[in-house]
């Protein structure tokens, strides 16, 4: 994958994560006191969305070194 690419790649996940913080419906759960939580559904994907873009960094970051690597 070439650096514009991986760019792009992370830009998307980034806004995923962004636009994925706000709990969908069901992922906000109320307390006994009245206040509410988040769900551990909303934690699961908040993370899964966390690593995709830990990931894509790390695919970026790969691929300016290849790209640095042939200058």
């Amino acid at each position: 994958m070439g650096s514009s690419a991986a760019e792009r790649e992370l830009s998307v996940l980034r806004r995923k994560l962004e636009v994925g913080r706000e709990p969908l419906p069901g992922e906000r759960l109320g307390t006994a006191k009245g206040g509410s939580r988040l769900s551990p559904e909303y934690e699961s994907r908040i993370a899964d969305l966390e690593r995709q873009v830990a990931s894509a960094e790390d695919r970026l970051k790969h691929a300016y070194e290849a790209r640095n690597a042939l200058r």
